[in-house]
């Protein structure tokens, strides 16, 4: 083989190498989340840029982008307060990721839903290190921190009446960010517990 074919054989394995190898790239041959190979959005880089991307995808009621940011194994831990409105029972008193994204999806979807506005109070946020367990009986190492979202519905009015805005959520949360286990340099949710707020 002639040396100019070596050279050119050697600096296209050395290009592949570096876009599947470089954290936080997409890989194109490793699959995704069930969404047929896309690229995930890159701004989910850290924990706080999770909780940005987070809000933003449900303000601009995106499910596909909503459950971009939630682990495989993401679980919604409800207040006692809201079991019968969630269908949960002490037994089983969360929502796992398919639940929660099937239920996120219809309320975005609602044509009476006109708009949602998140707010996070991002400056109260402090993340601390942890481990937590996984379903499978593993663990994963990560971060969590407490926060004190409010979430505001407008809803389409009666006819001939102006749309109403409510609170639907005065609770404290607690968040559990890990890296994302298909996508270096990116982070998921695992984890949130919900208290509510008197």
């Amino acid at each position: 083989m002639r040396r100019g074919a070596w050279v050119l054989l050697a600096t296209c394995a050395v290009t592949l190498m570096l876009v599947v190898g470089l954290p936080g790239c997409w890989n194109p041959f490793s699959p995704g989340h069930g969404d047929g190979g896309k690229p995930p959005n890159i701004s989910r880089k850290d924990p706080d840029k999770l909780l940005e991307f987070f809000a933003t995808k449900y303000e601009d009621k995106d499910a596909e982008g909503y459950a971009e940011c939630l682990d495989e194994d993401y679980e919604f831990v409800f207040d006692q307060k809201d079991y019968d409105d969630a269908g949960v029972t002490p037994d089983k008193p969360y929502w796992g990721r398919t639940e929660d994204v099937a239920h996120t999806t219809k309320m975005f979807n609602a044509a009476e839903v006109k708009a949602i506005l998140m707010d996070l109070k991002q400056k109260d946020m402090d993340w601390t290190s942890d481990t937590f367990a996984t379903p499978t009986g593993g663990t994963v190492e990560g971060f969590y921190c407490l926060i004190k979202p409010s979430i505001d519905v407008t809803i389409e009015g009666k006819p001939g009446e102006e749309p109403v805005t409510k609170q639907v959520r005065n609770s404290q949360l607690y968040v559990a960010a890990i890296p994302d286990r298909h996508y270096a340099g990116l982070w998921t949710i695992l984890k949130i517990t919900e208290t509510l707020i008197q």
